[in-house]
Parts: C-alpha cells; sequence; structure tokens
C-alpha cells in the first residue's frame, strides 16, 4: 500500500506531496481541481507501462484523427503546463518503507512502442493494437517510462 508520493511536472501538478493514506482513502475537489490527473498518476504508481499510456490516452477519447494531424502533440497532456520538454517524476514509498520511482520523458523515437504493442497481439487487445497502428505513419514522438525500485533502474 502506498503510503506517501511526490508528483513533479506531471499534468496539473508542478510539485504535490502526500502523506499519511490509509486503506480507504477519499479525494475530492471542485471541477479541474486535479482529481482525473491524480488517479492517473496513481495508476502509473502500480503500473507503470506503456500500455497503461496507451489506456490513459484510450480513456481521455484521444482521436485516432488528433494523433494523425497533430502527432507531436500526443504526449503534451501528460507534462505540466503541457511542456515535453519537462521530467515528470512521481515518487512514491510503500507502508514497508521501501521507495520507488517513475519517470516519464518524451523524445522522437516511437519505434519501440509500435512494436511492442502490435507483436503478437493481434487478438488479445484489438483496441490497443489499432491505436498502436495509428501511431506508424506518424510524426516521429514518443514517451518513455523508466521505473526505480530503491533507487535502482528497472
Amino acid at each position: 500500500m502506498i503510503k506517501s508520493f511526490r508528483i513533479n511536472k506531471f499534468r496539473c501538478f508542478n510539485s504535490t506531496k502526500a502523506t499519511g493514506f490509509k486503506m480507504i482513502n477519499l479525494f475530492g475537489g471542485k471541477n479541474n481541481a486535479g482529481k482525473s490527473a491524480l488517479l492517473e498518476a496513481l495508476l502509473l504508481m502500480g503500473e507503470p507501462s506503456n500500455k497503461s499510456i496507451a489506456r490513459l490516452l484510450a480513456f481521455r477519447r484521444v482521436r485516432e484523427k488528433f494523433i494523425k494531424e497533430m502527432p507531436q502533440k500526443a504526449w503534451e497532456n501528460f507534462f505540466y503546463l503541457q511542456e515535453k520538454e519537462n521530467e515528470v517524476s512521481l515518487d512514491f514509498t510503500f507502508d514497508d518503507k521501501t521507495n520507488n520511482k517513475v519517470v516519464l520523458k518524451c523524445d522522437e523515437d516511437i519505434d519501440a512502442f509500435i512494436t511492442m504493442m502490435t507483436d503478437g497481439k493481434e487478438g488479445d487487445d484489438e483496441e490497443m493494437v489499432a491505436f498502436a497502428d495509428t501511431l506508424k505513419n506518424a510524426t516521429k514522438s514518443s514517451l518513455h517510462i523508466t521505473v526505480y525500485a530503491q533507487e535502482k533502474e528497472l
């Protein structure tokens, strides 16, 4: 169970930290206060993968047309002030006091993501494969996820 976290440069969070979590936690706030962004950060802390990123884009209803017309903007919404040159950092501590970190960076190399999403997965998750296929002829731009456990890269 996560006991505390720090979110840097993710969506609406420039730098935010919270501690004291229990088995059940409630998050409340006005519209556009960052509740969904917080849940997305927690998802990425729990399942830091390209598949999670693709699910978040699908959940947000990022359309194929948008990706084809402006592929360089596909990842902007993950970054504070939509500045892709920032590095997102999601640091979290579990109740056993282990510290982990997820880092998101953007660059112009997307081929590894497409390969990972499409190789041998034709029947597994058609929506994810279809999304990855939309990127094949797109302007190159990709999001890289690096995971650290106890300061060691996994």
